[in-house]
């Protein structure tokens, strides 16, 4: 999950539109029940003279402690176990509710068994990041992985490869919805395992 990192820091935190920096965060399945969180961010030379002081915030064993407490166990403390229940509690009261499950099958059904340019197989293989072969496995490597890596060399090799500019979009906006996917699913189960305690 790719999100935009928009505070400055000073003596107050503050919200900066014009500041972008991006926070990357990855779930990864450790095991049926543990779930390790890892955190990238980038680009944190755009805080100017704050960067300093921010990187050591962040690699400082003080530094984002709730957050580190969460990651380091693998489960939040008691407190925000409680915190999360009665927030899922006020949403469910407050917000209609949406079918997120059926617009999400909706979207796979799509993309992977909808028309398209590029074969159902190459959609199905990129969205599970799984049997493609090269180059395009190199690419919907990057995309599913490290999407700032993907060079516009990626793209030539896989239209060397014989696809067309609509198959090679078709293919990488199946990987990373599979990507997505995946880093979805393990979160929810990781928020599950949280209120089930």
């Amino acid at each position: 999950m790719l999100l935009a990192w928009q505070i400055e820091v000073g003596e107050h935190w503050s919200f900066n539109p014009d500041l972008i920096a991006e926070l990357e965060v990855h779930f990864i399945s450790d095991a049926v029940d543990r779930t390790r969180v890892e955190l990238e961010h980038r680009d944190l030379d755009r805080l100017g003279e704050q960067a300093a002081m921010v990187r050591e915030v962040f690699d400082s064993p003080a530094g984002c402690a709730r957050l580190r407490t969460a990651v380091e166990y693998g489960r939040p403390s008691s407190f925000e176990r409680a915190e999360l229940k009665r927030m899922n509690h006020l949403k469910q009261e407050q917000l209609p509710k949406s079918d997120i499950t059926q617009a999400h099958k909706e979207l796979l059904a799509r993309i992977l068994e909808g028309d398209g340019r590029a074969s159902r197989a190459q959609r199905r293989a990129a969205f599970d990041n799984s049997g493609l072969g090269k180059p395009l496995s190199t690419l919907i490597e990057k995309v599913a992985k490290h999407p700032r890596q993907v060079t516009k060399e990626d793209i030539a090799a896989a239209r060397a490869f014989g696809l067309s500019e609509d198959q090679i979009f078709e293919i990488v906006v199946c990987g990373a919805i599979g990507q997505a996917t995946r880093q979805y699913d393990t979160a929810l189960a990781a928020l599950e395992a949280t209120e089930a305690e």
